[in-house]
């Protein structure tokens, strides 16, 4: 008897594109694990960084954009043209549009570069997840994977700080290794992780019925509030209580006593860790965040300052200074750090370098017109948020929480790694 894929071609046509089909869709898991979690080298005796994890899944994620628009075009299918999303799509590439204008007045194209290829990852992210929105529960659990994988890097930071310096940091990617070692010295620990925005998802797995799955989402709770408050950061902690009430909120209905759980744990933990903190380093986050040392008071004015720069910056044309160009366009007395102590130039010049304020960085980078875009940007997502927290799934307002989650990173830090750009339009893109 002939087999079915003889008599019937088609069939076998099917089959093949399924197999394509999953195959570039297990391709984008493992880019987006490699996102999830510090870049590393991939060969050992290079420290190039075209040869590093994240640069291998840039390629793997635009190779996947690229494949998902040829298949779609030769299937003769619309992109992005559900009811009501046509125009918030078209807002979005005439950003994108506008940000690529300003390579035109960018006085330093290596530095536009450098932004301008996170851009384009984001616009990808986008689409990407979009794509795939229907796998979303997969998705999730790879991110939250790379979530357990930062939690047991943070550890070898904070619990084996030497063995770090001397193993596991020259693996890492220069860059993201220095700036771990910079924290160290300052009595922190920050990676580029932003495990705070999945605590809705890690709530969601104690809704299930087996006690082994209540048990480890009770204790990666925990482990995440230990990181964040021993970070001795404070956009982590603001991220953290963030996170946890809206999501004790938004859950209430599911998680009703454990309500009283989660919470006392977050208490509890806070006040040990600040004793702990107090005792060993004689300051904790409680101090940071009611501005007790010159450091502190200077970072919040700098912020200010900073913010200030970009609206006058902003202005100079109606295209701002180009991507990734505002620190060229500081006077000589805001950028030129002349020390004795490198580590403290080192620390005054990735301080200065960016920003640290998502909506004051547009105006800078790309002007005023593209911060109008980005505003409508933001509204047309505020109000289908609030939908979805009305009437959505639950796994859909766990995004809501823990896309404006990391939108409150971006408000008091630098929204330029690779890594925050796949999370914050990849999860755009599974909402639409």
């Amino acid at each position: 008897m002939k087999s079915a894929t003889i008599l019937f071609p088609h069939i076998k046509t099917k089959l093949k594109f399924k197999n394509i089909n999953s195959l570039f869709f297990n391709l984008f898991l493992i880019a987006l694990f490699l996102f999830r979690i510090p870049s590393f080298y991939l060969a050992p005796t290079s420290t190039s960084s075209f040869l590093t994890s994240q640069a291998l899944a840039r390629i793997l994620f635009i190779g996947i954009f690229l494949y998902l628009l040829a298949r779609n075009y030769f299937q003769n299918k619309q992109i992005f043209f559900k009811k009501g999303k046509k125009f918030l799509i078209n807002i979005i590439i005439a950003q994108f549009i506008i940000q690529s204008m300003t390579i035109f007045i960018a006085v330093n194209f290596y530095s536009f570069w450098t932004r301008y290829k996170d851009i384009i990852l984001g616009i990808a992210s986008l689409f990407i997840f979009y794509f795939y929105q229907h796998k979303t529960k997969k998705i999730i659990k790879v991110i939250l994977f790379g979530t357990f994988v930062n939690v047991a890097y943070q550890s070898l930071i904070f619990f084996a700080p030497s063995f770090y310096t001397a193993y596991l940091g020259p693996l890492i990617y220069k860059n993201q290794s220095e700036l771990v070692l910079l924290n160290l010295a300052r009595s922190r620990i920050y990676i580029d992780a932003y495990d705070e925005i999945f605590i809705p998802f890690i709530l969601l797995i104690s809704f299930s019925q087996k006690l082994s799955k209540k048990i480890l989402s009770y204790l990666f709770f925990l482990i995440i509030c230990f990181f964040s408050f021993i970070s001795n950061w404070r956009t982590r902690i603001v991220m953290l209580i963030f996170s946890s009430m809206s999501s004790f909120y938004i859950y209430r209905r599911y998680i009703k006593s454990k309500i009283v759980l989660f919470l006392a744990s977050l208490l509890i933990i806070s006040f040990l860790i600040n004793i702990i903190s107090v005792n060993i380093l004689g300051h904790s986050f409680v101090d940071r965040f009611i501005s007790n040392g010159e450091l502190d008071v200077t970072s919040i004015e700098s912020r200010f300052n900073q913010i200030n720069n970009g609206i006058d910056i902003g202005s100079v044309t109606i295209l701002g200074v180009g991507l990734g160009n505002y620190y060229n366009n500081l006077p000589n007395h805001q950028k030129n750090f002349t020390s004795i102590n490198q580590l403290a130039s080192q620390q005054a010049k990735i301080a200065t370098e960016y920003i640290h304020n998502n909506l004051s960085l547009v105006i800078a980078e790309s002007g005023y017109f593209s911060f109008l875009l980005f505003i409508i940007i933001l509204f047309l997502f505020i109000r289908s948020d609030i939908l979805i927290l009305k009437h959505g799934y639950l796994y859909n307002k766990g995004l809501v929480i823990a896309f404006w989650t990391l939108f409150i990173y971006g408000f008091f830090n630098p929204p330029i790694p690779g890594s925050y750009q796949v999370l914050f339009w990849g999860i755009r893109g599974l909402l639409l």
